[in-house]
């Protein structure tokens, strides 16, 4: 395994620890509340932990299939990646969370496990991400190691969007109409 691939791995496992702890210490009932300006409540950000690194890990079984330039998740269509993304995340949404974050875990472990597989060579191939463009409205072409530098991040990001979506108190009104819709 490559150095530098190893220290990436290092890196996204103590972020899912730090992540792992803070999923076990949420309450049920808070998955449905929602930052302040955030489209999506705790437990959207759950669903698309619990997804996401698929598409990675089908993206770098192409990069080591022979793929030099390639878009992240197949199709420079952001509406198409986009519209993707959301139908794995609504292929979840009835699971619990117990099972999400056996998705979540699997994911990482077949990621983990293509990620592994990388040479020097392959860290060279060129990544674009759908909607990504310059100031001039061209796609930005990443290496994939640029790419796979921020990767550890993500959890990171989503550690933070979870926490502040369930430090936020429920809409009250909210709270009253569920009650009243559930006595009548």
């Amino acid at each position: 395994m490559l150095p530098e691939v190893r220290t990436l791995l290092q890196r996204a496992a103590a972020h899912r620890f730090a992540l792992d702890g803070l999923l076990d210490a949420i309450p049920e009932s808070y998955w449905e509340r929602a930052a302040p300006g955030d489209a999506w409540n705790a437990r959207n950000h759950l669903q698309h932990l619990a997804t996401v690194e698929a598409i990675l890990a089908q993206d770098l079984a192409r990069v080591i299939d022979g793929a030099n330039d390639l878009w992240l998740g197949g199709s420079p269509d952001a509406v198409l990646f986009h519209e993707r993304r959301a139908a794995m995340m609504e292929a979840v949404a009835d699971l619990p969370c117990a099972a999400l974050r056996g998705e979540m875990a699997a994911n990482r472990h077949d990621a983990v496990n293509t990620l592994g597989a990388l040479t020097a060579y392959h860290m060279e191939a060129g990544l674009r991400i759908p909607g990504v463009v310059d100031r001039w409205a061209q796609p930005v072409r990443y290496s994939l190691r640029e790419y796979l530098t921020a990767w550890p991040n993500h959890d990171t990001a989503h550690d933070a969007a979870i926490r502040a979506a369930v430090s936020t108190p429920p809409d009250l009104s909210a709270v009253a109409l569920t009650r009243r819709h559930r006595s009548q």
